[in-house]
């Protein structure tokens, strides 16, 4: 298991294998704390793997990134389900 510089709606990321999971961090002091072993509990559930994975190729961005979901209650909310759901981003990049 990893940290991961990472973020959706300022809830930091981990990243074990090949899989993203969400935290409920959100402090930067709490997260340069917390050790792995703290960490697993995240493991269970919250897995964000398709979605990290979308906005990293829709946004070009591979590090250092605070992605803004605007519907991210529901967005959460279907993580904790188990279920995946597909949440509108807004404007799409422009490429010329």
């Amino acid at each position: 298991m990893k940290k991961t510089n990472f973020r959706i709606n300022n809830f930091f990321i981990i990243r074990n294998d090949k899989l993203f999971y969400l935290t409920d961090i959100d402090v930067l002091d709490d997260w340069k704390e917390v050790t792995d072993k703290d960490l697993e509990i995240f493991l269970k559930s919250k897995d964000c793997t398709e979605k990290l994975n979308e906005l990293k190729n829709l946004y070009d961005i591979n590090s250092n990134v605070n992605f803004i979901i605007p519907d991210f209650k529901k967005f959460n909310v279907s993580l904790q389900k188990g279920g995946t759901k597909v949440i509108s981003l807004g404007p799409k990049k422009l490429t010329s």
